[in-house]
């Protein structure tokens, strides 16, 4: 058993916390969630935006390329006031 038998496990439960993830982002994009939180990971849906935000912050701010996305989603979809 030896090595292989701990990283096995750890990789099923890296993979069941990706299942657990990728299914509460699904429950919320189906039921229009605004957010959710996974974690230290914000995740936010916006109804008639295709993508899904997904935000980990860096201390207390967002990490630079992640500020990148969402601007040009705000452009791409003319979300701006």
């Amino acid at each position: 058993m030896g090595e292989g038998a701990g990283a096995g496990s750890e990789s099923a439960s890296v993979a069941e916390a990706e299942v657990a993830a990728n299914e509460k982002i699904r429950v919320a994009a189906e039921n229009r969630s605004d957010r959710i939180n996974i974690s230290d990971h914000f995740i936010y849906t916006k109804a008639g935006v295709a993508e899904i935000i997904n935000i980990q912050p860096l201390g207390n701010k967002a990490k630079p390329y992640q500020v990148k996305q969402i601007r040009n989603l705000i452009l791409k979809y003319k979300l701006a006031r």
